[in-house]
């Protein structure tokens, strides 16, 4: 069982902040969504949506209720460089 993820999502006033954990690792820091950008995923049913530092692909699946989410969480160590985990 290494390939569960967990997922921890806390809600605020403007944003979701979302941080996933797996056995080898956390994400680098939280992902910020905007509740517009649930409105715009609501209409459109895919997003493609950046942090600061990260990426996430969210796809509406309305039939079976849900939101599938694609992270690329990446982090940068200098000024020339940046590692990243998907």
């Amino acid at each position: 069982m290494t390939d569960r993820i967990l997922f921890r999502a806390r809600a605020w006033e403007n944003t979701i902040s979302i941080q996933t954990y797996t056995p080898r690792m956390k994400s680098p820091q939280r992902f910020y969504i905007t509740y517009s950008e649930l409105d715009r995923l609501q209409s459109e049913g895919s997003i493609i949506s950046n942090d600061i530092h990260s990426f996430a692909v969210l796809r509406l699946d309305e039939r079976r209720d849900r939101i599938t989410f694609e992270f690329t969480w990446l982090s940068g160590r200098s000024f020339d460089c940046v590692e990243g985990h998907e």
